[in-house]
């Protein structure tokens, strides 16, 4: 294997740069040129990408140096904040001390005594007043139900037959109530119901004597 007798290197004063190296070996010279570029192995990192590398480890350091802006969306972030807007329609302060003046007046008036008013209306009519009567005949008056819910019928009646309930609406024109009607028992006759009409009187269908009266409340 040959062997190398002497190097030899010239610094060229112009560049700066070594002039190609004169290699003396001992089967004889070979020159090796070390001044200029020597292509690069295939893979290796070129002087441009080292370049672009640079540049965007600049604006990391950049960025390290400032406020750090970290985006947390996609998980769940723990907040502390002195107050945060509310939600649309929720309810404001201003409406629970509202809230809370009326409850404390409904606590003021439940804690004492608890007036309750209430507007009874009762009416009493006489229907029939020691009449003479034929079968087919009305009571001498009707009794107005406007303002009643339930009325009673109590009186004596000296006939046996019954006593039909006729209603009406506008108290001129009267119809039979269904099958409702008073029984004398004894001369005495009595009834209680409910009122879904405007008025009623009673029709007889016997002869006799009758003095009945009429009690109504709402």
């Amino acid at each position: 294997m040959p062997s190398i007798q002497a190097v030899s290197m010239i610094i060229d004063q112009t560049t700066g740069k070594p002039r190609p190296l004169n290699l003396k070996i001992a089967s004889g010279v070979q020159e090796v040129n070390i001044g200029a570029s020597l292509p690069l192995p295939s893979g290796a990192a070129t002087e441009a990408k080292q370049d672009a590398n640079i540049v965007q480890t600049t604006a990391l350091n950049t960025k390290l140096a400032g406020t750090i802006v970290v985006n947390g969306s996609g998980v769940t972030q723990p907040i502390s904040a002195v107050s945060l807007p509310l939600p649309a329609s929720a309810a404001t302060e201003a409406k629970q001390d509202a809230n809370i003046v009326q409850t404390t007046a409904i606590n003021t008036a439940l804690a004492g005594t608890l007036n309750v008013t209430s507007s009874l209306t009762k009416a009493t009519t006489t229907l029939s007043n020691s009449q003479s009567v034929i079968a087919g005949d009305f009571s001498t008056s009707s009794q107005n139900c406007t303002n009643l819910s339930k009325v009673a019928i109590a009186g004596t009646f000296t006939g046996s037959a019954e006593i039909e309930i006729w209603i009406s609406h506008d108290d001129t024109t009267y119809y039979k109530w269904g099958v409702n009607s008073l029984f004398p028992n004894n001369g005495v006759v009595g009834a209680a119901f409910d009122a879904p009409f405007s008025y009623y009187k009673l029709k007889y269908t016997d002869s006799g004597t009758a003095t009945v009266n009429a009690f109504g409340s709402n």
